[in-house]
């Protein structure tokens, strides 16, 4: 597989969990790349390109979005959303990127997409009477996560 991939396999292999490659945004790759160098730590793919369980009209189907966690970092995850937001910052990137925070995940992550504006959220596990999520905004799952 050419395209991207070359330049980031120190960090990340089109097998991970990205639904179809070929298909996510080089840019978003690139993004999750300088995460991975500035952060150092190693990063787990949730899901990238996919419909399933999101939105048919959200970043996920245009290959814009990944959802991921710190892999087998023993940093809390409070403090894990705070390096993200220094790094993203430094990259100049935050004006730019949706980012969701889900401290209530089995293993608590991020949605980060690159959407071309800022956009924030999170999930601390309420859901209605249906099933579905209950989104909360970024500041209540933020001080949620610093609750764990």
């Amino acid at each position: 597989m050419m395209g991207i991939w070359p330049y980031i396999s120190d960090a990340f292999s089109p097998s991970e969990r990205w639904g179809n490659p070929k298909k996510v945004n080089g840019l978003l790759l690139l993004l999750l790349f300088a995460i991975r160098m500035l952060s150092k730590q190693f990063m787990g793919i949730n899901c990238a390109w996919e419909s399933a369980g999101h939105a048919s009209n959200g970043q996920h189907p245009k290959g814009n979005a990944v959802d991921w966690h710190f892999s087998g970092s023993d940093i809390p995850f409070y403090n894990q959303i705070e390096l993200l937001e220094t790094i993203l910052k430094k990259l100049q990137v935050w004006d730019r990127i949706g980012i969701g925070i889900y401290p209530a995940w089995n293993t608590p992550g991020f949605h980060l997409d690159v959407r071309g504006e800022h956009a924030e959220w999170g999930w601390t596990g309420l859901v209605d009477e249906g099933g579905n999520k209950i989104y909360v905004s970024y500041s209540e799952a933020k001080a949620f996560a610093e609750k764990l």
